[in-house]
């Protein structure tokens, strides 16, 4: 897929709304439901009707928080695109830019939210990098998040998650690596997010919601520091979210203007765990999921989605995590 469009700053920025800031000793688990909503929280799950969110909404913000004050910028250089497809099959698919998970909508209703916590993994060239006497320069990048729609007939994708890059120098030495919070509505680019600190290692659960299909939320927890922040969001005009597909995806992205994704790093493994979506009257976990795998254009294999229980998915580097 060509990506063509081009944005202004102001113009994606203006799609999100920063969440006021909770006062000092803020108990969101005490809080009017008021409340939640003029400092960005996730609503108060029903345990009926969603025992698993309604349990993973109270042992999350149970614990001490540190409420940032967000600072969105937006990335002029990387973009998520929704999922190339290549073929599928019984309960398994493949495809060039996605591996990990979905489900699909219940037959009665549209997906509305959906949840997922993993550790942020490092990054390191592939063996495929190294060319005898260093490894081949660029930025390889893998990007961790969960989100609803982006195929199956649908193009618009609402996600939060967290991008792992490696930049390897001319010298073919690596030069650095990056950890960054993203959040995006597709077709609009993606924000990144500075005052929210993310490094490999860190357990960070996001959860993804749509009251309606044209208003949303991000919400950040970092479970290892206790940051975290939230990011009310509209869609990009002409948009509205289709709610038949969620995901939790660890995705090869690409940069604005070009066909060609960026180099794939070796990111070892990454657990998503807590993983749950929802309608407004159920919930749904890995139990009626269907596993995606990455491969490149040659189809070699880059990243496999193993659905180990209904609540863990995990996604290995290359072909069973070789």
């Amino acid at each position: 897929m060509s990506e063509t469009k081009t944005w202004s700053d102001e113009d994606v920025l203006s799609h999100f709304r920063i969440a006021r800031r909770p006062p000092e000793g803020f108990q969101p688990l005490a809080a009017a439901d008021r409340e939640l909503k003029l400092y960005g929280f996730p609503s108060r799950p029903d345990p009926r009707t969603h025992p698993k969110l309604a349990a993973l909404w109270q042992r999350s913000l149970a614990r001490p928080l540190h409420f940032i004050t967000p600072n969105p910028r937006v990335d002029r250089r990387m973009v998520h695109r929704p999922r190339r497809n290549l073929s599928s099959s019984a309960g398994s698919n493949t495809s060039t830019n996605w591996s990990g998970a979905f489900v699909n909508q219940p037959q009665s209703q549209s997906l509305n939210s959906v949840s997922g916590a993993w550790i942020v993994p490092d990054v390191a060239p592939p063996p495929s990098a190294w060319n005898g006497s260093g490894w081949n320069p660029g930025t390889y990048s893998c990007l961790v998040w969960v989100g609803i729609d982006g195929w199956n007939g649908t193009s618009d994708v609402l996600q939060a998650g967290t991008l792992s890059q490696v930049t390897v120098g001319s010298n073919g030495q690596v030069s650095g690596t990056s950890f960054t919070p993203i959040i995006e509505w597709y077709g609009n680019a993606w924000i990144t997010e500075s005052n929210l600190t993310v490094n490999a290692g860190d357990l960070v659960l996001c959860t993804v919601c749509a009251p309606t299909d044209t208003q949303g939320a991000a919400f950040f927890l970092n479970q290892t520091t206790g940051q975290t922040a939230s990011y009310p969001i509209t869609p990009p005009s002409g948009v509205t979210l289709s709610g038949n597909v969620a995901e939790w995806i660890v995705e090869d992205p690409g940069t604005i203007g070009s066909t060609v994704l960026d180099p794939f790093p070796n990111y070892g493994a990454t657990l998503f765990r807590d993983v749950v979506a929802g309608t407004p009257e159920q919930e749904l976990d890995l139990g009626s999921a269907t596993s995606l795998t990455l491969v490149d254009s040659s189809g070699n294999t880059l990243s496999v989605g193993v659905i180990e229980t209904n609540d863990l998915l995990v996604c290995y580097y290359g072909p069973n995590g070789a």
